[in-house]
Formats: structure tokens, C-alpha cells, sequence
């Protein structure tokens, strides 16, 4: 199995005097070791910190630290001190002994790590260093095509470098720029580590995402710092924290989404289970939650199909092996019944508008759509009374048109004059009223004329098989039961119950509103 390896060191005290001495790198490697040692943060196998140590000591550890490692092995190699460049653009980490004017013998050099990096078989190593880089440029060049920075002197295969600054900059204390202890590199990386760096929640941090969070949090401190990154060779991603517990809280779906998945419609509500399952298996915990939440409430509607509940089921299987869903907490969630109320009020909002959208502008297209949402959620109870009023309606518009003939349409036939000759009177044919005629009832009440047609209803899958139905003509009102008419009905010697919810129903100002939570038995 892979195993994670870190070598800290940090520099805060010179002997040359040309080297200022610096405050933060020895709390800098103590607090970057501490995330990477604790087991509930990074969890590393072998954390080693060396802070204000000699050449000799310092290099056989380097030595050390990059031997003898297996492939996967991931490695981080950290540094916090003095950077500097001799005239020939060659970079050296200053230590303890240090003598800038000879730095071969006495610093350590990017050519010495660069040269073990490249015999190491890990194919994973993070270069991180938190350093200062104004040591003197190459002779002759100016700023503008000096060489390349620290990050192009330690370059190599399966390599991620990360400097606290570019090539001409200067990698300030953190007393001078934000009231911490610690260079501002270095704080950021260790708030990243411990959790803020995980921006998609999806529970682990990446060294990209540390180095973008640090370098965004570095930019907003000060304007006179610009971290960098070089990479080479990088296999895929590279984990340096997992496992972050935070309190997921579920997200609101979008709209659309929630209204496909509430309608009945099968093929709607399939197309609906498919764009929860990519939310479940997507990196925002949040949204996965509540798409995870959403496709148990389809699996438990009675009006989901077994195919529809069946790929439902599969979703949360699915992702249950790469996902673990955590119980929603009761700050929350939601009683059963006011989830379903307000299920409810979004599914009566919506055939409210379509009425609505149908009455302003009766055009074949609003039509399928009010019908497309209404049919599918009749029962059999409500199509036998569908049935029963259509005849109703159709009884008394012939007996109305027979009673409208003239007296000659009941005449037997006779013979006239030339016995030869017969004539015969034609009955007067019934016109069929237009689609969206209207009509009055007795009470007052407009109705609206739909004429006959036929659609496909069913599945395979489910109990009832595709199948056509042939739906005759029949009139129906133009506009919903208000709750003053349903309150006449409740009056009448409880001919009619009262809805599981009365907040609209016992309120006056909604007299005229169409009455809500009543079932289709009720109905």
C-alpha cells in the first residue's frame, strides 16, 4: 500500500550577517509538520522536522528522504527560510551555517535535491518552498529575462513544485503584511489543510486546490506576493488530506427538476430519476444529498411505475459504493406531512397556471399540456363519473336538438299526387359544438366542450401494458371549485368533507380561490 512521507526543515537563525535573521520559518515547519502528522487531518506515515540544523545534517536527511521509496509513495518535501541566486542564476536554500559568499560549500543546493528527486522511484514528490528569492541575478540580464525562478530549478517528472513567490519577488514576514505568526504562504496552507482548501466538499483536498486556495487568500493579503506552481508529468490527482467530516446540509434542486420528478407522467418522471442519479454521483455533498432524498420519496410515491421506481433504486445502489449519504439532521429536515403539503401546493400551482394559460389563450398546444398533467392522475372511480356525465351532457344536447325540429321531421313518408313519385325528408344532422365551445349549466356553471380523441397510456413494464384509449367528447367546467361552492357542499348535511387543510378554506379572502387539499375521492 502507498505511504505518505514529509521532510520539514525550516531556517531561522544565520551566522552571516548578510543573512537577516527571520521570526517565522521555525513556526512555520512545526505548524506544516503538525497537519501533516495528525491522523485526523493528513496522516502521514513519517513525518521528519529538522529546523535550524547544519549543511552536513541537512543533506545526508535530504539523502535519506528520497531512498529507498516505492513509486506510488507520495513525498512532500517542505523548506521555510532564506532563498538566494549566485551570479550565475544557481539557487540555494541558506541554513543555520551558511555563507553567502560561499554558498557551494555551505547552503544547500537546488542542484543536489533536483539530482535526488531524479534517482528517486516516486513518481509522486511535492516541492514546497516558503522562501525568499532576491539574491542576485545573472550578470548582464536585467529583470525583465532573468532566469528561471526556484520552481525551474527543482523541475522533473511526476513532479509538483509550489513557491511562496515568483522569480523576482520577495516572500514577506507575515508581521509585516497580516497579524500571524507565520509567513503568509505557510498560513494559508495549513488553514487549507485543515479544511478550507476543500472548496467542492467532496470531502478530500488536492494539491491543486491547496495551492489555489493559498494563492487566492495570498493575493487578497498583499498585492507584492504572487505564489507559483510548476508541474511535470502529474499522474492524476494528488490526495494529501481525505476523509473530512463536515455537517451536510441538503441543497435546494432546481425547480425543473423537482416539477418533472413530482409529475406522474412516466417518461417525465424517468427523465427526472436520471438528472438526480448524476447529482447523487456529483462532487457537491449538498446537492447529492437531496437528490438522494428525492429519488426515496419517487420509490415511495404509489403513483411511480415499477420501471420508474426500479431505476430509482438503482441510482442509490449505485451509489452507495462509491458514496455514503449522511442521515439528514433534524435541524433540517422536514415532518412527512408538510413535505407533502408542499408537494402538493407546487402541483396546484401548476395546473392552476396551465387552466389558466388554456382560458387566455385555447390553442392545441396549451391544450395537450393541461391534458397531458390532468389524465394520467384519474382513477377509475373518476373515469367511471367522467363517463357518466359525458353521456349526461350528450343525452340532453340530442334531446334538446330533437325537440328543436319542426313538426315535418316526424312526418311518415306518403304518397302525393303522382303515384310514381315519393319523396322522403332528410332529418336536420347534429351539429357537434367547436373545441372550447362553452355552455351553461342550470347553476349558472360555464363548461367547457372537449371533443372525442384517443392516447396511449400504460407501459410495459408495469401492470398495465401500453394500450390505446379511445376518450369520447364530454363537457367539463371551465373553472376550478372555489371554496365557497365546496363549503355548500360541506354545509349540506356533510355531503362533502372538509379539506385536510383548512388554512384557505376557513379565510374569507380566499373565498374565490379554487379549494385545495382535497384527494380525487373528495373530489
Amino acid at each position: 500500500m502507498p505511504k505518505k512521507y514529509a521532510l520539514v526543515i525550516g531556517n531561522t537563525e544565520y551566522a552571516d550577517p548578510n543573512l537577516a535573521k527571520l521570526s517565522a520559518p521555525g513556526r512555520d515547519a512545526e505548524e506544516f509538520a503538525r497537519v501533516l502528522q495528525l491522523a485526523e487531518m493528513a496522516a502521514f506515515d513519517e513525518v521528519v522536522t529538522l529546523v535550524n540544523e547544519n549543511v552536513p545534517k541537512l543533506n545526508e536527511a535530504i539523502e535519506d528522504f528520497f531512498a529507498d521509496k516505492k513509486p506510488d509513495d507520495l513525498l512532500v518535501f517542505y523548506f521555510s527560510g532564506h532563498g538566494v541566486r549566485d551570479d550565475e542564476g544557481s539557487l540555494f536554500l541558506a541554513v543555520k551555517s551558511t555563507r553567502k559568499a560561499r554558498l557551494h560549500s555551505t547552503a544547500i543546493t537546488a542542484e543536489f535535491i533536483r539530482k535526488l528527486m531524479d534517482k528517486s522511484r516516486s513518481t509522486r514528490q511535492v516541492i514546497i518552498l516558503d522562501c525568499c528569492n532576491s539574491g542576485a541575478f545573472p550578470q548582464g540580464q536585467t529583470k525583465g529575462d532573468a532566469a528561471m525562478g526556484m520552481a525551474g530549478s527543482l523541475q522533473g517528472y511526476g513532479r509538483v513544485v509550489l513557491t511562496a513567490t515568483d522569480k523576482l519577488q520577495y516572500a514577506w514576514e507575515g508581521d509585516a503584511l497580516l497579524e500571524t505568526d507565520k509567513s503568509l504562504f505557510t498560513h494559508f496552507l495549513v488553514k487549507g489543510l485543515e479544511g478550507a482548501a476543500d472548496r467542492d466538499d467532496d470531502g478530500k483536498i488536492t494539491v491543486d486546490e491547496l495551492y489555489d486556495y493559498a494563492f487566492e487568500q495570498v493575493r487578497k493579503a498583499t498585492p507584492n506576493q504572487t505564489p507559483t506552481k510548476s508541474a511535470s508529468g502529474q499522474k492524476g490527482e494528488i490526495i494529501l488530506r481525505e476523509g473530512i467530516q463536515k455537517e451536510i446540509k441538503p441543497l435546494a434542486l432546481p425547480a425543473e427538476l423537482l416539477s418533472a420528478a413530482e409529475n406522474t407522467v412516466p417518461y417525465l418522471r424517468e427523465a427526472a430519476v436520471k438528472e438526480l442519479e448524476k447529482l447523487l454521483n456529483g462532487k457537491n455533498a449538498g446537492m447529492a444529498l437531496s437528490a438522494g432524498k428525492e429519488l426515496q420519496r419517487i420509490i415511495a410515491d404509489e403513483d411511480t411505475t415499477p420501471r420508474v421506481a426500479k431505476l430509482a433504486k438503482q441510482a442509490l445502489e449505485n451509489a452507495g459504493q462509491a458514496l455514503t449519504l449522511p442521515p439528514q439532521t433534524s435541524e433540517v429536515s422536514k415532518p412527512p406531512k408538510e413535505l407533502e403539503r408542499e408537494r402538493l401546493e407546487r402541483q396546484y400551482a401548476k395546473e392552476r397556471d396551465l387552466a389558466r394559460e388554456w382560458r387566455r389563450n385555447p390553442s392545441p398546444t396549451s391544450q395537450e399540456s393541461f391534458w397531458s398533467l390532468l389524465l394520467p392522475k384519474l382513477k377509475i372511480p373518476a373515469l367511471v363519473l367522467l363517463a357518466g356525465m359525458t353521456l349526461f351532457f350528450l343525452w340532453r344536447g340530442i334531446s334538446s336538438l330533437i325537440a328543436a325540429l319542426p313538426e315535418a321531421t316526424n312526418t311518415p313518408l306518403m304518397l302525393i299526387a303522382n303515384p310514381t313519385v315519393t319523396k322522403t325528408l332528410t332529418p336536420t344532422p347534429t351539429l357537434e359544438p367547436e373545441p372550447g365551445a362553452t355552455m351553461t349549466d342550470k347553476k349558472g356553471k360555464t363548461l367547457v366542450y372537449v371533443p372525442a380523441g384517443e392516447f396511449t397510456m400504460g407501459n410495459d413494464d408495469s401492470d398495465a401494458p401500453v394500450h390505446t384509449v379511445d376518450l369520447k367528447a364530454f363537457w367539463i367546467d371551465q373553472f376550478e371549485v372555489t371554496n365557497e361552492m365546496y363549503a355548500k357542499c360541506v354545509a349540506d348535511n356533510g355531503a362533502c368533507k372538509e379539506p385536510t387543510s383548512t388554512d384557505h378554506f376557513n379565510n374569507s379572502s380566499y373565498a374565490n380561490h379554487p379549494v385545495v387539499y382535497v384527494n380525487w375521492e373528495m373530489a
